[in-house]
């Protein structure tokens, strides 16, 4: 995603939209942190895409929603952990159909009942919403996570390896680095690992 500036930028939402999208997050990230699959899977569309980079294919429709968010609270309920997920920074552009781009920071907190408490994850979303009965739905949502590299910091690491005279060495691991998840969340980490926001 680029960000122009100038008269290219983007228009600023209106002054109601930002705490209507606020208060969104809000109800989905402690519906999910509390447990309550059903509601928070009703947050998105029937049909909603939710792209997650521990994955190889995106998650499809409420259902296998509702049941990856029943998994993942059994698994941090078994660790002894609770979970709270802290949305904001919230980048908001309409679109001419009414649908709404956000672009959001999420950190994701676990803490250990009677322990101490820690950052699991930071990460990013990328959602598309719509308006539907009720209120805002996600009928799209892609996750990034912070600890794995982007296409593009593989690239520069790759380039800057090459000039250095290492460039096939570099090309492999920016290969590597690139390709795709691994080492977190479920599966990955050896740590519980929630569905992600």
């Amino acid at each position: 995603m680029t960000w122009p500036t100038g008269p290219d930028a983007a228009p600023t939402p209106s002054a109601a939209l930002y705490p209507e999208v606020s208060g969104f997050y809000a109800r989905q990230m402690q519906r999910l942190d509390s447990g309550d699959a059903q509601g928070w899977a009703a947050t998105f569309t029937e049909d909603a895409l939710f792209h997650l980079p521990t994955r190889p294919e995106p998650m499809r429709g409420r259902a296998a929603l509702e049941s990856g968010a029943r998994t993942a609270a059994a698994a941090i309920a078994a660790a002894g952990e609770r979970r709270r997920h802290v949305t904001g920074m919230f980048v908001i552009d309409e679109r001419p159909d009414g649908a709404l781009d956000v672009r959001a920071y999420t950190v994701i907190y676990a803490t250990r009942i009677g322990g101490a408490s820690r950052v699991h994850q930071v990460c990013v979303c990328e959602d598309v919403l719509v308006r539907a009965r009720g209120g805002l739905r996600v009928r799209s949502r892609r996750v990034s996570l912070d600890d794995q590299a982007t296409d593009q910091t593989a690239d520069q690491a790759g380039g800057q390896a090459g000039r250095a005279g290492r460039a096939g060495q570099a090309g492999r691991a920016g290969q590597a680095a690139g390709s795709g998840p691994g080492g977190s969340g479920p599966g990955g980490s050896g740590r519980p690992g929630p569905v992600r926001p």
